[in-house]
């Protein structure tokens, strides 16, 4: 059963056979993900056809921050529309799982083949030369995507798949992407900031993003964040493409030199206070 973003019922279109239901594509924490079968443009009791779908279905307890990342994963990817190597999300809405709860979901482009990170797990750095091609093309979709204004903020690994078909990498998961330096008001608020915290992947995540997704931890060491200038600019500034940039060199190290990340082993506490000095010492070459 399909609910709409209203909460009204509407006819499912979509279907999970027990054979999918049962071998999900993938899983993690907060989703899983099934291949499926969606029937298109239903008309009543006419059918014009169906496609193979991936069904992304949550079963995470924040529904409504999901759900709104499924919203913005809609639109965002709707502008990327014809760029090679992104990812088709055809919608989202609500369904009821199997333990009888409303939670978000997402219907995508079916890609069959394997994440990036489970390829380099698999394969290790056994072929630099392959990495290389791969690692280029992901270079390529991310320049168009930046050419529209529209930073990913989640590269990773897992979240780029290699087309089993094509042998090209997809860019996929845009539910935290924004067009660059789209950021209101309120956002540059570092009573805001305390509260609410920018998503994406830390082991990624450039130094400067990092300092902001640890606004927390600072507060806690007295840092008062209402008269650090260079915080506030920073949110308002560094929330863009440039984020892409790095998260695509840790990506790049990561792949190619068969460490997990460049600061791997770096004791969390000792590795914020770093940044934050590199983050004050670059101020002329960041802002």
């Amino acid at each position: 059963m399909i609910i709409d973003s209203d909460g009204k019922e509407v006819v499912s279109s979509i279907r999970i056979t027990e054979r999918n239901r049962n071998s999900p594509l993938g899983a993690g924490g907060a989703a899983t993900v099934y291949e499926a079968e969606e029937v298109l443009f239903p008309d009543g009791d006419t059918c014009k056809g169906t496609r193979r779908i991936a069904f992304k279905l949550t079963h995470s307890d924040k529904t409504q921050e999901i759900y709104e990342a499924a919203q913005n994963e809609v639109v965002i990817t709707s502008e990327l529309d014809g760029v090679p190597g992104v990812v088709r999300v055809f919608g989202c809405g609500f369904a009821i799982n199997d333990k009888g709860e409303k939670v978000p979901f997402t219907s995508l482009q079916l890609i069959e083949g394997e994440t990036f990170s489970a390829y380099l797990k698999r394969q290790g750095t056994s072929d630099p030369t392959t990495v290389i091609s791969y690692l280029c093309e992901i270079v390529e979709t991310l320049e168009q995507v930046h050419s529209r204004a529209i930073a990913h903020l989640d590269l990773k690994p897992q979240n780029v798949i290699i087309s089993a078909e094509t042998g090209k990498p997809v860019l996929c998961d845009f539910g935290i992407s924004k067009r660059s330096k789209e950021i209101s008001h309120s956002e540059n608020d570092p009573k805001y900031l305390k509260d609410r915290l920018p998503a994406g992947s830390t082991s990624y995540m450039s130094p400067e993003m990092l300092i902001i997704m640890h606004a927390k931890i600072f507060a806690e060491q007295s840092i008062a964040l209402a008269d650090v200038a260079w915080f506030q600019e920073a949110f308002s500034k560094y929330r863009t493409d440039t984020m892409d940039v790095f998260s695509f060199g840790m990506m790049a190290y990561r792949s190619l030199s068969g460490s997990r990340q460049p600061f791997e082993g770096m004791d969390e506490k000792i590795q914020l206070k770093e940044l934050k000095l590199i983050l004050i010492i670059s101020s002329n070459i960041f802002l």
